[in-house]
């Protein structure tokens, strides 16, 4: 029988110290967990596949990633873990989340949680569509950044400017792509929006 997650404990619990992220080599997971180690936590993760160029992104980010969605990966047990949408409940590890009953957030709640909101709030740029979304939210960082606004960013591709897929800084501004599993205003509603080339099927 496949025990499911408890919707109560679909928060952030207080006193955060460890944060464990299952599908952590996702792109934009592995950006999120890069902000979260730079911001001052524990940051673990697991994933399936497990390979450059994330796992030596990662690594040099100083993230312990784990292979498989095995239940020893929430041993030692974190205080917050960050589901990913490629987690399915049937997974071992996931299971064993629904068990341990550990407060859990998928990814835009996360992202919302931790860097846009706070006491003084971010504007949120986010880029969204089919195709060239990537390529659209790169230009605009390195234009931001060119224009002396400093925006924060996450990225799903590496920004040849700056050398990684994200950016934290103090800045009011938040640039960030919108996943295509993501619904960009299931976060927060952003400030502004812009729209990539859509594909209908």
């Amino acid at each position: 029988m496949t025990t499911r997650l408890d919707p109560q404990l679909n928060a952030a619990p207080d006193n955060i110290r460890h944060i464990h992220i299952m599908g952590v080599c996702g792109t934009g997971m592995a950006a999120i967990a890069g902000m979260l180690k730079e911001s001052g936590y524990r940051v673990t993760g697991s994933d399936q596949n497990v390979y450059p160029p994330m796992s030596d992104f990662l690594a040099q980010a100083g993230i312990d990633v784990m292979q498989g969605y095995v239940p020893e990966n929430l041993e030692p047990r974190p205080d917050l873990v960050i589901v990913g949408n490629v987690i399915q409940a049937v997974f071992p590890e996931a299971q064993r989340l629904a068990e341990l009953g550990i407060p859990y957030l998928s990814m835009p709640q996360a992202l919302g949680y931790f860097f846009l909101g706070g006491e003084k709030p971010k504007k949120s740029l986010v880029v969204t569509g089919t195709h060239g979304k990537t390529t659209t939210s790169s230009l605009l960082a390195s234009a931001l950044h060119r224009a002396d606004c400093s925006p924060g960013f996450l990225i799903g591709g590496i920004v040849e400017a700056f050398g990684r897929n994200y950016r934290l800084v103090k800045a009011s501004i938040l640039l960030w792509k919108g996943m295509s599993t993501t619904p960009p205003f299931s976060i927060r509603s952003p400030s502004s929006s812009i729209t990539a080339l859509i594909t209908l099927f």
